[in-house]
């Protein structure tokens, strides 16, 4: 009888350390479950300020469009009345020195212009491609969290 009581107390104190063990468990994958969900968290307001910062960008270049259509306008109305300016003149039979100069003067802000314009062209590049690099990096973060979720919901699976 001595004998039966000694094992069951030893069973008993193998449950309760088995019962320890998996509270253990469960705490520590409550725990990871809690840094996960901050993670996740974290990772969507990256991607919210992300999504903010590239519609930021987006109406700049939209801005910067605008701005370049209405530049090439402006030339092409100055570069019309320039034409008939230099038609006039040479109605009138004045010197072809002053069409000349005038025409390099055009030419200057013409090519000035084009310059303005193709600095913008690369800025605008530039920015897509940072862009394309953030939303790159926003998926590859993506996949490391739903990783991350199912490696934490198969744990939990093999507690329970």
């Amino acid at each position: 009888l001595e004998q039966e009581r000694v094992q069951v107390q030893e069973m008993k104190n193998t449950l309760e350390s088995e019962e320890k063990d998996s509270s253990t468990q469960q705490e520590s994958l409550n725990q990871e479950m809690k840094k996960m969900q901050e993670m996740k968290e974290s990772v969507e307001e990256q991607l919210e300020s992300e999504r903010a910062k590239m519609e930021e960008t987006k109406a700049a270049v939209e801005a910067q469009a605008a701005e370049a259509a209405k530049q090439h306008q402006l030339l092409e109305q100055e570069r019309q009345q320039l034409q008939e300016f230099r038609s006039a003149l040479e109605a009138e039979g004045r010197s072809g020195a002053q069409l000349e100069e005038m025409k390099k003067t055009v030419e200057q802000q013409l090519e000035s212009e084009r310059a303005k314009m193709e600095e913008i062209k690369v800025a605008v590049e530039a920015q897509a491609s940072e862009t394309s690099k953030q939303q790159e990096i926003l998926q590859q973060e993506r996949v490391k969290v739903q990783y991350m979720q199912g490696v934490l919901e198969a744990k939990e699976q093999d507690n329970s």
